[in-house]
């Protein structure tokens, strides 16, 4: 899927945008550890102690529950993924876009396994030739 953001409002310097994703509210949240991202690694939402905090996602995908994924393709989106204690949604926040600027945002939601989930991942953001 691809949203486009266009040019913000002329009353501001920049202008945040954001998108969320709906998830389930369980305790395990998959995703990859940067220089192990061949496997998928579980955390347990309970393990952090804010009751929000942001993950990088070195290979851009993160679960949205059980078996449904949601994949960034990072040749079009790289910020970091928001994601709650107390609730299941996973979104994507960037403040730094300049007044002026418009951009499109990527993304692939996937059902599936973790293993497959992860496998797609790579093969969108670590085993494509950039042509830019």
């Amino acid at each position: 899927m691809s949203i486009h953001f266009g040019p913000g409002d002329p009353a501001s310097l920049a202008h945040p945008i954001a998108v969320s994703f709906a998830g389930e509210l369980v305790d395990e949240l998959v995703t990859t550890l940067a220089l192990a991202d061949d496997a998928p690694f579980t955390f347990s939402r309970a393990d952090f102690a804010f009751g929000e905090f942001k993950l990088a996602l070195p290979l851009g995908v993160v679960s949205l529950g059980a078996n449904r994924y949601v994949i960034k393709d990072m040749g079009h989106v790289h910020v970091a993924a928001g994601v709650r204690r107390d609730a299941g949604d996973v979104g994507f926040r960037d403040e730094t876009l300049q007044l002026d600027e418009g951009v499109t945002w990527v993304f692939h939601v996937f059902e599936g396994t973790a293993e497959d989930a992860v496998e797609l991942a790579r093969a969108i953001n670590s085993e494509r030739e950039v042509v830019r």
